[in-house]
């Protein structure tokens, strides 16, 4: 509960805390699955750079350049939380 002032108790909304937990971050750090690449289409290099988009791509099937560009767009923004994640586990 919240209550707003001492001397005037008023509840003003409840908060769930249910199914939280406190653990170390070295068990609570995850990849959001909203976040996660696991679909194969690329794959990071070695070094963990996301790979080009095909020089062909502009040749390709407009339904074929979607499909390759949102899956490059999805590891992007997966590798850029993995770049990222050094930093929000130091807070």
């Amino acid at each position: 509960m919240l209550i707003k002032s001492p001397e005037k108790p008023s509840i003003k909304r409840f908060l769930d805390w249910q199914g939280a937990i406190v653990a170390p971050v070295f068990i609570q750090v995850s990849i959001p699955a909203l976040l996660a690449y696991t679909d194969g289409v690329f794959e990071l290099g070695s070094e963990g750079c996301v790979p080009p988009l095909p020089e062909d791509i502009d040749q390709r099937p407009s339904d074929e350049q979607e499909y390759l560009r949102l899956h490059h767009k999805l590891l992007s923004r997966y590798r850029f939380y993995l770049s990222h994640l050094p930093k929000l586990v130091s807070m």
